[in-house]
């Protein structure tokens, strides 16, 4: 016997982490000329950003702690990011890219933008429609977490 109001939902979480390996695999494909492949999100979120730490890195990527900082790690390797004291916190790093990081980054936007372009002529929604559907999965995705983790808090209480 199967339950349909499960399957749906095994169903939608598939779908998703599908979508997403899909996308993972066409933004790398095409950035990895330039480079980039490994690390294109980070890299992107702190040219925009500045400079960040790697919770707060993590936390506005939804990745956790420990992937981000294998990552940033990578990214110093390379050459793209470096990380500097946190003048706030002696304790902690900021990170940032470095020129080398960001000139890679600028190489790979004309692709990702075109990519960007081929993929929303493919789709059946508007772009708006897609982008607020992606809207309230990733606010549903941060809340169940959320919630498990003011549970787990509440436990070891």
């Amino acid at each position: 016997m199967t339950n349909d109001a499960g399957d749906r939902s095994l169903s939608l979480l598939f779908r998703i982490y599908t979508s997403g390996e899909a996308c993972e695999t066409l933004v790398d494909e095409t950035v990895d000329p330039h480079g980039v492949a490994d690390g294109f999100v980070t890299m992107s979120l702190l040219s925009r950003a500045g400079t960040l730490t790697p919770t707060e890195i993590s936390r506005r990527l939804g990745m956790r702690l420990t992937t981000t900082s294998a990552l940033i790690r990578r990214l110093v390797e390379r050459g793209h990011a470096r990380q500097i004291p946190n003048p706030r916190d002696g304790r902690s790093q900021l990170v940032t890219l470095t020129e080398e990081g960001l000139q890679a980054l600028t190489a790979a936007f004309p692709a990702f933008f075109e990519t960007m372009r081929e993929v929303e002529g493919h789709l059946t929604h508007s772009t708006e429609e897609v982008q607020a559907a992606l809207d309230d999965l990733e606010q549903a995705f941060r809340a169940v977490r959320e919630e498990r983790l003011e549970r787990a808090r509440a436990a070891s209480a």
